[in-house]
């Protein structure tokens, strides 16, 4: 299923004329960034500028920033850490607020009417874990946690696109 779904993006863009290289070059700055301490996509174009001055190709610029991601995860392997967890935490900061309909009491309506039920809905799946149904839901908790460190930080609401079913579900809870 992995490799279908690489295969399904590679295509358009082989039919462009670009090499596979390239189809997911945008996230080897979003691994830099997560590796260095959760700093953004940004930072490796200030870390390494050489890199973008060198007038390499996409290809060889992705690999380069990849090479970089992977030397400054072998020199400071904690920062990893460091950027996951504040990504993990920006993702949840952040659940929520993209809707605008509360803003003259933001905090207050949000917690109420949204996080709260949310907590609420999430503590009852753990609670009935080993309902099919429940454990489902929970594995797909478990993958945004995975998962949502590597855009959080950078993604801002757009982020919440995948993500706002699940919600909803344990809203509803």
């Amino acid at each position: 299923a992995i490799a279908l779904g690489f295969s399904l993006s590679a295509v358009p863009s082989m039919v462009a004329g670009k090499s596979l290289g390239t189809t997911h070059s945008n996230f080897s700055y979003s691994l830099y960034g997560l590796v260095v301490g959760g700093k953004g996509w940004k930072q490796v174009t200030i870390d390494h500028p050489e890199i973008f001055s060198a007038g390499l190709s996409a290809k060889e610029q992705t690999d380069r920033v990849y090479a970089a991601a992977l030397d400054s995860l072998k020199s400071k392997p904690h920062l990893l850490v460091v950027g996951y967890a504040k990504g993990v935490l920006v993702y949840y900061d952040d659940l929520f607020r993209y809707a605008k309909e509360f803003k003259p009491l933001h905090v207050p309506l949000r917690f109420i009417c949204l996080l709260l039920p949310w907590a609420l809905g999430l503590w009852y799946a753990i609670r009935n874990w080993r309902d099919p149904r429940f454990a489902m839901l929970l594995w797909l908790q478990a993958g945004i946690i995975a998962s949502s460190p590597f855009i959080a930080i950078d993604g801002y609401n757009r982020v919440f696109a995948s993500t706002t079913g699940l919600d909803a579900v344990f809203v509803a809870l």
